[in-house]
């Protein structure tokens, strides 16, 4: 079965994602809804610079903002995550169904991650 992926979506998905500053926002939003302040704390850059990459990351859907009185809250959605994703399962899929048997490790793992930094 051939799944239909959304180029443009997934191209603003593994985009977004293609930043170590925006993969680390992205986790901390992933735990609980912040403030635009306090995503910026922990780097080493200005408050408009740190918008720029939560802009970013809104444009791919990766978060939601909502503004009370006069701050701005970000929160993660996990949709398009998802569906990135499934497009990459899909690939590995392939890989393996099409690898000759000589070259299929005895025991097939998902991907891993190599990088713990984001």
């Amino acid at each position: 079965m051939v799944k239909k992926y959304r180029s443009q979506e997934l191209d603003a998905v593994y985009g977004a994602l293609a930043n170590s500053t925006r993969r680390k926002i992205l986790a901390r939003l992933v735990n609980e809804p912040c403030s635009v302040g306090e995503l910026a704390e922990p780097f080493d850059m200005s408050l408009a610079a740190v918008s720029k990459h939560i802009r970013i990351l809104e444009k791919a859907g990766l978060v939601e903002k909502e503004r009370r009185a006069t701050t701005i809250i970000c929160r993660a959605r996990m949709a398009p995550v998802a569906s990135a994703a499934a497009f990459v399962h899909f690939l590995e899929q392939y890989i393996v169904e099409n690898r000759p048997l000589e070259q299929q490790p005895a025991v097939e793992r998902p991907l891993e991650v190599i990088d713990t930094g984001f």
